[in-house]
């Protein structure tokens, strides 16, 4: 029903309805609407708003008294306006809403829709994986992923990334080009750190896009002990009951050889009666290299000693 004093009106979509269109970017065809009553209807208000999808409209207020061509109502009761998309792609509406000229409530209104597709492939980002630490040798917790967008975020897919280690001499796990999905994501299989200890990094590129490449990081440390080796202070000579001039030390390592740092170590003289730091033994922890040691000092007959 329309309010008292107002026409009984009707408000129908009349072309441009169901369109499909780049998101962000203004549809081909105009949105247009015929208002009428008995007949077809001039000199009615149509109000043109976005309900779904954070578009834009040309004009929101539309008078119906302009006969010509364009974004208003003509002699035939038509109106028109111009949409613009939202930048998200997926469903978006706007409705053409008929007002009451008294108060501006709404009478009746058509709704238009209309579908946002992604733009080209501009944009390449981290999606997972970015930073990471693991043990040197292991493969790290999440596999490294990107993302390929348009230029406003929206998920492209079939693009094809190429990864590759850039540094630290590990491996990645499955076909080194991957094209993304749905979601715009392409991940690598997984990816193994190199057995030495430090800096790794991983590169994923796609020529055009912004970002690209993209390098992910990781920290290899030393896995679990494994191993006691010789350092320094081996075979050495010094007088009876004086100190050798190099200290000795053993190394932790793990199972690619690198330094252990934390571990309990226990140097004792085993003959010739000497001392280290005063005592026949003693408990010394490894340092970030793993190396530990202490100061020897030999005993006080002639002859073989050791540690």
């Amino acid at each position: 029903m329309m309010a008292p004093g107002v026409p009984e009106l009707s408000i129908a979509p009349n072309g441009g309805n169901s369109q499909t269109g780049v998101a962000g970017a203004l549809l081909p065809n105009p949105i247009v609407v015929q208002v009428a009553g008995v007949t077809p209807v001039n000199g009615q208000i149509v109000n043109f708003v976005v309900t779904l999808g954070g578009g834009s409209v040309f004009a929101n207020a539309v008078p119906s008294w302009r006969p010509t061509s364009g974004p208003w109502a003509n002699m035939d009761g038509i109106a028109q306006n111009r949409w613009t998309l939202g930048t998200t792609a997926g469903p978006q509406t706007v409705e053409a809403r008929l007002v009451n000229p008294l108060n501006g409530a709404t009478l009746t209104q058509a709704t238009f829709q209309a579908t946002a597709l992604a733009g080209p492939a501009a944009l390449l980002k981290v999606a997972a994986g970015g930073q990471q630490a693991g043990a040197a040798g292991s493969a790290v917790a999440a596999p490294p992923a990107v993302r390929v967008t348009d230029q406003y975020g929206n998920p492209i897919t079939g693009v094809a990334v190429t990864f590759a280690v850039a540094t630290g001499g590990g491996s990645i796990t499955g076909p080194a080009t991957i094209n993304t999905g749905g979601d715009g994501l392409a991940a690598v299989g997984g990816w193994t750190l190199g057995t030495t200890a430090g800096a790794n990094t991983l590169t994923a590129t796609r020529s055009g896009l912004t970002g690209s490449p993209v390098t992910f990081s990781a920290v290899g440390g030393a896995g679990a002990a494994a191993q006691l080796v010789r350092g320094a202070g081996d075979g050495q000579s010094a007088l009876v009951g004086t100190q050798v001039a190099t200290v000795p030390v053993v190394r932790v390592v793990d199972a690619n050889g690198n330094g252990v740092a934390g571990v309990a170590v226990t140097l004792t003289v085993r003959s010739g009666g000497g001392s280290v730091e005063g005592v026949g033994a003693l408990t010394t922890l490894s340092d970030a290299t793993g190396a530990a040691g202490v100061n020897w000092t030999l005993g006080r007959t002639v002859g073989p000693n050791t540690l």
